[in-house]
């Protein structure tokens, strides 16, 4: 059988990033479909456990980015329907909704 893969992304050679406002690590990759797909570690959910990952370490769906032609409407509706709040910060091209267990990331379409 072929071994199966994904090729993790690099920029300038590094293949994982911490994002200190967010308190995470991240390794980006694309799927079969050219879909981004992060996996992500939040060093503040409580229970997590430090040391070699490995497919018995992923917990759940932390978020699903929705891209949207207009990020604020988005954000109103979603907040409103499902009673969630912006998580961190937003502006008109990017919106965090939600909590570090659950996310809506909405994303305009231009966005870089």
């Amino acid at each position: 059988m072929k071994n199966k893969a994904v090729t993790i992304n690099q920029i300038n050679g590094i293949d994982h990033y911490y994002d200190e406002s967010w308190n995470c690590h991240s390794i980006y990759f694309y799927d079969p479909l050219g879909n981004i797909v992060e996996f992500i570690a939040r060093h503040a959910i409580p229970g997590i456990e430090h040391g070699h990952f490995n497919s018995q370490d992923i917990k759940n769906i932390s978020e699903i980015g929705l891209p949207v032609e207009d990020v604020q409407q988005a954000s109103e509706i979603l907040q409103k329907k499902y009673n969630v709040g912006v998580y961190k910060s937003s502006n008109n091209v990017f919106a965090p909704l939600g909590n570090e267990e659950g996310l809506f990331i909405l994303s305009g379409l231009n966005r870089n």
